[in-house]
């Protein structure tokens, strides 16, 4: 969605003070003298949003919109010009937009202005002209607009690569007092739900219930979903009450894996009455809101499946999905099945088949053929193999599957002996206290991530996602490869809450928490983010893990066809201190400053004059100095006096109430700094 620079100009009349032969009216900041008999306006010039954020928005143009509601005589035309500002040249201004007018008039203007450069700052002006022809300068505004990170959302989906929490509703992968399933979320943007219909010792569940536990239970559910235990509904509920804390607007896709568990062996299979996928596709609606929700209609576009647009590549990036939600399905082939069948396209969310062998995954054995052509995530699962082909198993995943950018998630419910675990250890065996978070090696993710599996996911006992150390829980850090730049050329990595940022060139990059290590290749303009539980610098000559050899290429998404990309050309950056100078100079020639020493005080006015009990004191300074104004009668006599501190430089007002003096002539001293001013003043009742 495109951001919009918008320029407002309101216009209402003001009375004018009389002070002899010429009126003046108050423009925003600035006092102009117009001729005798002159009508004025009082007018208002803002720009908003103050600073244009490139950061997270497809932004190359602004539009400008002003309105003018005026009341005159004398003054034929507004109008908005427009410069980029540069340390070497002179600002050269250009109209964008200007309204003409008759003496009274409502009119509104619009323009739309391309080619607005990152990095660079912009000056808007102000001006009137009058019928005499003379040209006013009313006010200035800059604006710098942000170096973008061009590819900072730019990643298509199937381009990134997270380490994900497999059964993380469980108590002993997240428990409650580390905040449960909501919890998880603070590491990871990829979490998995095992749902049932049926009540754990048989019979269904109320329509449009289910169940939310991992194998056998002596209760109906078993998780750390809202208060502990609780049906998936709440489960639902902690994602979305995460989602929307204000402190995660803009959050990754979160995706959920959601596995359909059938009830007693030999039993009813998933779906039933009042749990049919309709059934769960409404609720997931009802709990998200349908324009939250990422489906495979979504993906499909124009294309009549979804392996049709995923042999395209054409998946959307990050940015086309900040704060959305991702669903699949995982489970028994002939759950998979009826879910398709039932909702086709329109069902909200993908499926994904499981595969053990290449012949299967080239299959799809166990698949409906009207349902092939919707598989667009594989369920890669170990085998109890040879630790001589254990890792060339997962070649499954690149041969297959992502030659036509199909996703992959690494899962297995196998109890094997670690030397035959698949190339993540055993992450649904049951060896408790067997296996340490160390032994997800970095072999094992480096092997993961050149065969392309999205999401690794660790096993359900928390040995990997999680452990205890001296009596304290520690999460792991999900890692989340996806590409951007950094909005400078600082050596310095960053480690943010969601980011890890580093140069824009080929880096040496580095991440924690037993995830891939060692020489990663980044590709120009690349960047690479990690979910972290803290704010963290790793500074130059950060110890570096030896052994990795990983080469993540990722597309450069601004040939895509799915957002208008950023602007990549860049203006010229100035310093704040190059900025403050050019803007100074140009608020002297606003102010028609024109004296060699800036101690000089300039438009002084004091007004109205005559006067009965109020009198205005205006000047036009650049030193921030306070001023004394004293007031004296025709013997010499102070009667009155007024302190006044500026804030800005430039243009200054304050006001003095001189109800109790009598009328007659009075002299005044205006003393700013180390000039004094001198003036007669007439008091009249």
């Amino acid at each position: 969605m495109k951001q919009i620079l918008t320029l407002v100009l309101v216009a209402s009349t003001w009375l004018l003070y009389a002070q002899q032969t010429a009126f003046i009216f108050q423009v925003g900041e600035t006092s102009v003298n117009v001729a005798d008999g002159s009508n004025g306006i009082t007018l208002s010039f803002a720009l908003f949003p103050d600073t244009l954020n490139f950061e997270e928005n497809d932004i190359d143009s602004l539009d400008v919109e002003f309105v003018a509601s005026l009341d005159y005589h004398n003054i034929a035309s507004v109008k908005i010009e427009q410069a980029m500002l540069s340390a070497s040249d002179q600002p050269s201004f250009q109209r964008i937009a200007s309204v003409t007018t008759n003496d009274t008039n409502f009119t509104a203007s619009s323009q739309h202005i391309e080619n607005i450069l990152q990095g660079a700052t912009y000056v808007f002006r102000l001006t009137i002209e009058t019928k005499q022809g003379q040209t006013v300068i009313l006010s200035n505004r800059s604006t710098t607009v942000d170096l973008g990170n061009i590819d900072m959302y730019c990643a298509k989906l199937n381009n990134t690569y997270r380490k994900a929490c497999h059964n993380c509703f469980q108590q002993d992968v997240i428990p409650m007092y580390a905040g449960g399933l909501k919890g998880a979320l603070d590491y990871t943007r990829v979490i998995e739900l095992d749902i049932y219909s049926s009540k754990v010792l048989g019979g269904n569940n109320d329509a449009g219930i289910w169940n939310v536990r991992h194998g056998p239970k002596l209760q109906n559910n078993k998780n750390n979903c809202g208060g502990g235990n609780r049906n998936f509904n709440i489960c639902l509920q902690d994602v979305l009450d995460w989602h929307n804390e204000p402190l995660h607007e803009g959050h990754d896709p979160i995706t959920i894996f959601i596995d359909l568990k059938e009830g007693q062996p030999g039993g009813q299979g998933f779906w039933r009455p009042g749990h049919n996928p309709i059934d769960l596709d409404q609720l997931l609606i009802s709990t998200f809101g349908a324009a939250n929700i990422y489906t495979p209609k979504d993906f499909a576009g124009s294309q009549p499946h979804l392996q049709a647009n995923a042999i395209f590549n054409n998946w959307p990036s990050l940015g086309d999905l900040k704060n959305k939600f991702i669903f699949v399905l995982t489970g028994k082939e002939a759950n998979i099945n009826e879910y398709i069948q039932e909702v086709g396209l329109n069902g909200i969310a993908f499926v994904s088949i499981t595969a053990t062998s290449k012949n299967e995954a080239q299959n799809l054995s166990g698949i409906n053929g009207a349902v092939k052509p919707l598989i667009t995530y594989y369920n890669i699962r170990g085998q109890n193999l040879p630790p001589t082909n254990s890792l060339d198993q997962l070649n499954i995943a690149q041969d297959v599957a992502f030659p036509n950018n199909l996703f992959s998630r690494v899962t297995t419910t196998q109890v094997l002996p670690n030397s035959f675990c698949f190339p993540i250890p055993c992450f649904g065996g049951i060896f408790s206290g067997l296996l340490k978070p160390d032994d997800f090696t970095n072999a094992n993710y480096r092997k993961t991530i050149q065969f392309q599996v999205n999401y690794p996911a660790p096993r359900n006992i928390g040995k990997n996602f999680s452990h205890w150390h001296n009596g304290t829980f520690f999460p792991e850090n999900g890692i989340f490869y996806v590409p951007a730049i950094a909005p400078n050329s600082s050596p310095t990595v960053h480690l943010f809450n969601n980011h890890i940022f580093s140069s824009n060139a080929n880096v040496t990059q580095a991440t924690i928490n037993n995830i891939a290590t060692g020489q990663l290749i980044v590709e120009p303009s690349t960047h690479y983010r990690m979910i972290a539980g803290n704010s963290i610098d790793l500074q130059p000559g950060v110890d570096i893990k030896q052994g990795s050899d990983v080469d993540i290429r990722i597309d450069d998404c601004r040939y895509t066809d799915y957002t208008q990309r950023q602007n990549t050309q860049k203006g010229e950056q100035l310093t704040q201190e190059e900025i403050d100078k050019i803007m100074h100079q140009l608020s002297k020639e606003l102010y028609g400053y024109q004296p060699e020493s800036e101690k000089e005080v300039v438009n002084l006015a004091v007004f109205p004059n005559p006067t009965n009990n109020i009198i205005n004191i205006s000047y036009t300074n650049f030193l921030i100095a306070p001023s004394t104004f004293t007031l004296f009668d025709i013997t010499g006599r102070v009667v009155k006096t007024k302190q006044y501190t500026p804030q800005n430089e430039g243009k200054q007002q304050f006001s003095l109430t001189i109800n109790e003096l009598n009328e007659g002539t009075y002299f005044y001293t205006l003393q700013v700094g180390e000039q004094n001013y001198n003036g007669k003043l007439i008091k009249m009742e």
